[in-house]
């Protein structure tokens, strides 16, 4: 991440900037499926040294490359890399909610949907109250969807219906 820091906002600035609208400082932010941990410390700058950012990576390589950056991290909030595969078992499979005490919470969640899944993402999600957005679109210009999109913004609609879009939750 150090290498990437002088040009960070030019990586995936969508990313980025959902990072700057939905998460506020102080809170506790899972970034599952961590990779190289660009949304990981893109909270962690969000969330200040009071909050906390848990980063799960299932590749080995990967999580060795989190780990190292976590610890550069300074006045950022820490970093915990986690070693694991959310999955019952292992291999290559379909999606199912076995997160559903966590969709019951109703965090806000960013995350990338497949077409093939973007109809069962959507009836899940709408299931647990979520109003689902656009994360590619400006804030001004997004509207409720009944499709999850590639880059899916789903926020609990009791918060979705407040402006402005900054900081929701």
């Amino acid at each position: 991440m150090r290498y990437l820091k002088p040009r960070l906002t030019a990586v995936d600035p969508t990313l980025l900037g959902l990072a700057r609208e939905v998460v506020r400082p102080g809170a506790v932010v899972w970034d599952v499926g961590a990779n190289v941990g660009l949304f990981s410390f893109a909270a962690a700058s969000v969330v200040g040294p009071a909050g906390r950012v848990v980063a799960l990576e299932p590749d080995s390589w990967l999580v060795g490359l989190l780990r190292r950056s976590a610890a550069l991290n300074g006045h950022l909030a820490p970093v915990e890399v986690l070693p694991v595969a959310l999955s019952d078992s292992v291999g290559v499979g379909r999606f199912h909610c076995g997160g559903e005490a966590v969709l019951a919470r109703q965090p806000a969640i960013i995350c990338e949907v497949d077409d093939v899944n973007a109809a069962r993402v959507a009836e899940l999600l709408d299931r647990y109250g979520y109003a689902l957005y656009d994360g590619e679109r400006p804030a001004e210009a997004r509207h409720a969807l009944d499709r999850a999109p590639a880059t899916l913004l789903a926020l609990p609609q009791h918060v979705s219906d407040r402006r402005p879009w900054t900081n929701v939750g």
